[in-house]
């Protein structure tokens, strides 16, 4: 349709790319021995990415080596176009049940609109409904 050029296009794949690549990471990975102090080592890195009290920061130097490809765009310290998107993916996970129990939220809403009133209805029979009717 032309509403974007192809090298924006192709720009915003590459981020789609990059941000499922860290979150797969951080699903199949497992955090180190002595990483984060008070955190038992073998929990899965998203798992523990989900307590309010850690972030994508902390988990940065376990991070790296396993994602070499997308670290290299910032050699040293974060720059914020990998800070962002770093972000992007600990967001995505801290409130993915949110996100999943608004879906089916959103899903039963769709289902309900669908349905028809039938034409038997007798919509005097609500209280307040025909109330309102009658002002009208």
């Amino acid at each position: 349709m032309g509403l974007i050029s192809d090298s924006a296009w192709a720009e915003f794949e590459a981020k789609q790319q990059r941000l499922d690549g860290i979150k797969k990471i951080l699903e199949t990975s497992k955090l180190p021995a002595g990483v984060i102090e008070g955190v038992d080592a073998g929990m899965p890195l998203a798992q523990l990415l989900k307590r309010p009290e850690i972030t994508i920061e902390q988990l940065v130097p376990v991070l790296r080596p396993l994602a070499a490809e997308f670290f290299e765009r910032s050699p040293e310290g974060l720059t914020s176009e990998v800070r962002n998107e770093l972000k992007s993916v600990e967001t995505e996970i801290k409130y993915e049940g949110y996100l999943r129990q608004q879906d089916r939220a959103i899903e039963r809403l769709k289902k309900s609109e669908q349905r028809a009133i039938p034409q038997w209805f007798d919509y005097r029979s609500v209280s307040g409904l025909h109330a309102r009717c009658r002002r009208s």
